[in-house]
C-alpha cells in the first residue's frame, strides 16, 4: 500500500493513505473532479437554433418558401397594383409620373393628347370619374413599362419575403396552439395552399364591374372555421385579407372592411348542425358587410355617394352568396382536411343508416347498448368541453363488429344459452376480440369516415379480457394447463384511445356493461363501480395518449354516474292484475 513521509519534531512517522476505489475499478472522484465533470447545458440561443433546424420545421419552411412563389407570380407582385377605383376621393392632386399619350375624349376619334411628367391628372377632394380612371390606368401602364428590372426584382423579393414571414409566424402559432395540425404535414400544406389560392382568386374577382374580392375570402375562412375551428379561420383569414389588400393596392379602410366581415361570419360558426345556419350566417354577415363598406368609404373619402352605396350592396350580395357556396363545399372540405363536421355527424347518427339498421336486425342487444353508451358519452364529452356529437356517433358504431357473431356476446344471448361454455378461454377471448377487426372491415366496406373507424379500433385500447383471463388462470391452477397463462393472448391489440372522445366511449362502454350485472344498482354502488373501473383503466395506461386531465376524468366519472342512476333508478312495484 502506498505511503508518504510526514516530518515531525521528533523523528519521522510513516502514515498510510487509503485510496478509495469504485466498484468499476476506477478511483473515486473528488468533489472538485465531480464539479469539473458537469457538462454545462447549451445556451438558449443554441437550443433555439437546434429547434429551428429540426427536420419537420425545415420541411415546413421549405414548403412555405416554394408555395409563396406561385402567389407572387399570379398576382404580379413585381409591379405595384393600380390603386384607384371609381368614386375614390384623393386627398391630394394626382400627377403624372411619366410622359405618356392618351386618347382625347373630347376631340376627334383617334386623336392623342400628350401628358407630361408632373402634370395634374385629377384634382384633390373630388370623386374620380370613369374618364379619370381610364386616364389614370393609361398613365399607370406607361409607368410600369418604364420601371427598370432592378426595381421589379426588389419588389418581387419584398412581397415574397413578407408573405413567407407572415406564414412562418402563423406556423409558430400552430405549433403552440394547434400542434395536431402542425404535425400533420398534409393538412398543413393544404391549409397554406388554400389560403394562397384564396388570395389569388380574390385578386382576380376584384374587377371594377363586380368587386367580388369578398367571395374567396369568406368561402375560405368559413370553411376553415367549420373544419378546423374559429381561431385558425380568423388567423389565416386575416392573412388572406392582408394579401388581398397588398395585391390590390387598397388602403387600410378596405382591410378593415374585409377583416370585419370575415370576423362576423366566423364568430357565428361555432356549432353548425343544420345547413340553414350557413344561410343565416351569410345574411347577418351581409348586413355587416353593407354597413362596414359604407363606414370604410366614409372614413376614406369623407363623403357618401352612389358609388359607395353600390359597392356596399355588392359586398352584401357576395357575402350572402358565400354562405350558399360553402353549403355545397362542405364534403370536399371534409375530405381535404380529414375532419367530420357536425352536419355529417348528424347524417351518420340517423338510425335509418343501413349499417345501424343491420346492427338492429342482427344484434338488437348490441344496438340498444350502443344507443345508451352514445347518450352517456355525449353528456360526458360536453361536460368537459369535448365534441359530444362526435362521441355519440362514435358510440353508435363502436360495436358494429359484433353483428358478425352476435350470439357470442351476452347482450344478444337468449334462453340462457352461452356458446362459450364449449370453448377454451383462449379461443373465447379470440372470438370476443375479433369484433374489433370485423367492425373495422365493415366500416371500410360501408365507407365510414376515418374518425368513426378510430372509435371502432381504439375503444378497447389494450385492455385485458378479464373474465376469460381469470378463467384460464383458474384452469391452470387446477392442473389442466401446466404451461401457465400468457397475458398478451387475452389483451386487445390496440391502439389506445388517441382522443378524449374515444376515451370517454371506452369508459362509458365498460361502466354501462358492468352496471347491467349489478343486482341492486343503488346510487352508491353505481358510483363505486364507475370510479373503480375508471381507476383501473387509468392505472392500466389506457388514458396515457389522449391528453385527459385528472379534473376532466373526475367530471366524466360524475356525469356517467348521473346517467347510470337515471337509467337504473328504482321503480315502484305495481300491484298485479288479480290484486287490482
Amino acid at each position: 500500500m502506498p505511503t508518504r513521509t510526514i516530518p515531525k519534531e521528533k523523528g519521522v512517522v510513516k502514515r498510510k493513505v487509503n485510496k478509495k476505489v469504485m466498484v468499476s475499478g476506477s478511483p473515486a472522484k473528488t468533489r472538485a473532479m465531480r464539479v469539473a465533470s458537469i457538462v454545462r447545458g447549451n445556451p438558449g440561443w443554441k437550443k433555439f437554433v437546434q429547434a429551428l433546424l429540426a427536420p419537420p420545421l425545415v420541411r415546413h419552411f421549405a414548403f412555405v418558401c416554394v408555395a409563396v412563389a406561385p402567389w407572387c407570380i399570379l398576382v404580379g407582385a413585381w409591379d405595384p397594383p393600380f390603386p384607384y377605383r371609381s368614386g375614390d376621393v384623393p386627398d391630394r392632386p394626382i400627377v403624372s409620373r411619366v410622359d405618356f399619350t392618351a386618347p382625347d375624349p373630347f376631340g376627334i376619334r383617334g386623336e392623342l393628347v400628350a401628358f407630361r411628367k408632373g402634370q395634374v391628372l385629377a384634382e384633390a377632394d373630388e370623386p374620380l370619374s370613369p374618364h379619370q380612371i381610364q386616364l389614370l390606368r393609361i398613365e399607370h401602364a406607361a409607368y410600369l413599362q418604364a420601371r427598370p428590372l432592378a426595381s421589379r426584382v426588389i419588389r418581387l423579393f419584398s412581397a415574397w419575403l413578407l408573405m413567407v414571414v407572415l406564414l412562418a409566424l402563423s406556423g409558430v402559432y400552430l405549433r403552440l396552439r394547434a400542434a395536431e395540425i402542425f404535425r400533420e404535414e398534409r393538412r398543413l400544406m393544404m391549409l397554406v395552399s388554400l389560403a394562397l389560392g384564396a388570395a389569388v382568386l380574390a385578386k382576380w374577382f376584384s374587377h371594377e364591374a363586380w368587386r367580388g374580392e369578398l367571395i374567396p375570402l369568406l368561402v375560405f375562412s368559413q370553411g376553415v372555421a367549420i373544419a378546423l375551428g374559429r381561431e385558425l379561420a380568423m388567423l389565416f383569414g386575416s392573412l388572406v385579407a392582408l394579401a388581398t389588400v397588398l395585391a390590390l393596392g387598397q388602403p387600410v379602410s378596405t382591410l378593415l372592411v374585409l377583416l370585419g366581415v370575415m370576423a362576423v361570419a366566423c364568430i357565428q360558426l361555432s356549432h353548425v348542425r343544420t345547413r340553414s345556419k350557413l344561410i343565416h350566417v351569410g345574411i347577418i354577415a351581409g348586413i355587416a358587410a353593407f354597413g362596414l363598406t359604407l363606414a370604410g368609404s366614409t372614413l376614406q373619402n369623407g363623403t357618401l355617394g352612389w358609388i359607395p352605396v353600390r359597392t356596399a350592396f355588392y359586398h352584401a350580395l357576395w357575402t350572402v352568396a358565400a354562405g350558399f357556396l360553402i353549403f355545397g363545399l362542405l364534403q370536399p372540405l371534409e375530405r381535404i382536411f380529414g375532419v367530420l363536421t357536425d352536419i355529417s355527424l348528424l347524417e351518420l347518427a340517423d338510425m335509418s343508416q343501413p349499417l345501424l339498421q343491420e346492427l338492429l336486425r342482427r344484434a338488437p342487444g348490441t344496438h340498444n347498448h350502443s344507443v345508451l353508451v352514445g347518450a352517456m358519452a355525449e353528456a360526458a364529452a360536453e361536460a368537459i368541453g369535448a365534441r359530444g356529437l362526435l362521441a355519440r356517433v362514435g358510440a353508435y358504431y363502436h360495436d358494429i363488429g359484433k353483428m358478425v357473431k352476435p350470439e357470442f356476446f351476452v347482450e344478444n344471448q337468449t334462453q340462457g344459452k352461452n356458446l362459450h361454455d364449449g370453448l377454451r378461454p383462449a379461443m373465447s377471448s379470440l372470438v370476443i376480440m375479433s369484433h374489433v377487426k370485423d367492425g373495422v372491415n365493415l366500416a371500410r366496406q360501408y365507407r365510414l369516415p376515418q374518425a368513426i373507424i378510430d372509435f371502432i379500433e381504439q375503444h378497447h385500447g389494450t385492455t385485458l379480457v378479464r373474465y376469460f383471463y381469470d378463467k384460464a388462470n383458474e384452469e391452470s391452477r387446477n392442473g389442466r394447463d401446466h404451461q401457465g397463462v400468457d397475458e398478451s393472448i387475452f389483451r386487445y391489440t390496440g391502439p389506445r384511445p388517441q382522443t378524449k372522445e374515444i376515451a370517454i366511449v371506452m369508459l362509458a362502454d365498460s361502466v354501462e356493461s358492468a352496471c347491467r350485472a349489478l343486482e341492486d344498482p343503488t346510487p352508491s354502488r353505481i358510483g363505486h363501480l364507475v370510479r373503480q373501473i375508471s381507476q383501473h383503466k387509468l392505472e392500466d395506461g389506457q388514458f396515457d395518449e389522449c391528453d385527459l386531465t385528472f379534473r376532466e376524468l373526475r367530471e366524466i366519472e360524475n356525469t356517467l354516474v348521473n346517467c347510470l342512476i337515471a337509467n337504473y333508478h328504482g321503480r315502484i312495484k305495481y300491484p298485479t292484475v288479480a290484486a287490482v
